[in-house]
């Protein structure tokens, strides 16, 4: 469900609760106070000095506009005790595939669905995180936590490989942008000498793919939307997304049954399981109950089905020097977030009053959006 199509009145009345307190992970405030570290702590011993300090942007709430500069082991968040708990065993999980990956070993394509789960993890936690730390200043009313968001919706990954320069640390990207915190869809990861450009988001290469796509989506007054699906195509076709990438990197795409925001007219839970009932669909899926599809590997303009068996397909076959590909797949992951966030529902069953709102509401984000990503691509010389 995109996170800010809130009418105005509900953003009011909800307001207060949200700069409460509240479980990264469940949404509700936290059962038995603990903390979280967003960026989790094997990967920062993983990565460096533990007790470094990280620049996480500059105070938007300050009139100086203060640099951001935490030590690691202070970047956390609220969370339920048993909830940090539950999603201790995804951590303990992706921490060998990342090992495996910064030592260039083989993945199989059951790992590389635990990965992404914990990327959408990672990216999640992230805006969150940011949401706190600048004390929510757009006004923005969460509709998911990290509980509700892993592997519910279409995603992908684009893996580079950084020349080693002996630089290793870990650093994210894309997670300042305006449009970021609107719609937390794309960023980068920077672990050591690999780039991870990972994008999320509602259909996002469903038609494409073939599966069945909501031929139309409509924004409620509530906030919500509700969608009328189509039968899919049961045909690829190139690219999956419009946006154009660098090439060098290893492309992996998963489909996700998005079973979560199947809703009626009326915005009743509604029940499409019959267009998904079809051998096209069921034999694309690791696991059809869940929703999680299988794990395709871009070849040239065709997908290869990513091996159950551990391979070395995911390498990437070129490596990049490190300013240049940071700079590139940060504006990357910036302009594919504008491309995504246009892709809104319609505004067709508003009032033209509140049309009318939620358009320059839009328009303005994009126009903000856009100042940024021309400073930042105006300072590539810093990176080259």
């Amino acid at each position: 469900m995109n996170d800010i199509m809130i009418s105005e009145n509900y953003i009011i009345a909800c307001l207060l609760k949200i700069m409460d307190k509240f479980c990264i992970f469940c949404g509700e405030k936290p059962e038995s106070k603990n903390r979280e570290h967003v960026i989790p702590q094997w990967l920062i011993r993983m990565t460096g000095d533990p007790n470094r300090t990280v620049y996480l942007g500059r105070k938007w709430t300050s009139s100086t506009l203060d640099k951001r500069e935490f030590s690691f082991s202070s970047f956390t968040f609220p969370a339920c005790e048993k909830c940090n708990s539950d999603f201790s065993y995804l951590e303990a999980r992706a921490k060998p595939i990342m090992e495996t990956i910064l030592t260039r070993g083989p993945l199989d394509s059951h790992q590389w669905d635990i990965f992404l789960d914990w990327l959408d993890k990672v990216r999640i936690g992230l805006w969150l995180g940011m949401l706190y730390l600048n004390e929510n200043h757009r006004a923005i009313l969460p509709m998911f936590h990290i509980g509700k968001r892993i592997g519910s919706k279409d995603r992908m990954v684009i893996v580079y490989e950084i020349e080693g320069d002996g630089n290793d640390g870990v650093g994210w990207a894309a997670t300042e942008l305006p449009l970021f915190e609107y719609m937390p869809s794309c960023f980068t990861l920077t672990v050591n000498n690999f780039i991870f450009l990972n994008a999320s988001y509602d259909f996002l290469f469903a038609e494409r793919f073939g599966f069945p796509f909501p031929a139309k989506r409509i924004h409620r007054e509530d906030g919500g939307f509700w969608i009328e699906m189509t039968a899919g195509t049961e045909r690829l076709h190139f690219p999956l997304v419009s946006k154009r990438f660098k090439t060098g990197g290893t492309q992996l795409f998963q489909p996700v049954i998005p079973y979560v925001h199947f809703r009626s007219e009326c915005g009743e839970v509604a029940d499409y399981s019959e267009l998904y009932k079809v051998p096209y669909v069921k034999s694309r899926c690791m696991d059809f109950k869940t929703g999680r599809g299988l794990i395709y590997r871009r070849d040239c303009n065709h997908l290869v089905e990513y091996p159950d068996a551990p391979v070395r397909d995911w390498i990437p076959k070129q490596k990049f020097a490190r300013g240049e590909v940071q700079h590139q797949t940060s504006v990357l992951a910036g302009e594919f977030l504008e491309d995504i966030y246009r892709n809104h529902p319609s505004f067709d069953a508003l009032s033209d009053n509140e049309r009318e709102r939620r358009e320059t509401e839009i328009e303005s984000a994009i126009r903000l959006h856009k100042t940024i990503m021309d400073h930042f691509i105006n300072q590539k010389d810093m990176y080259y």
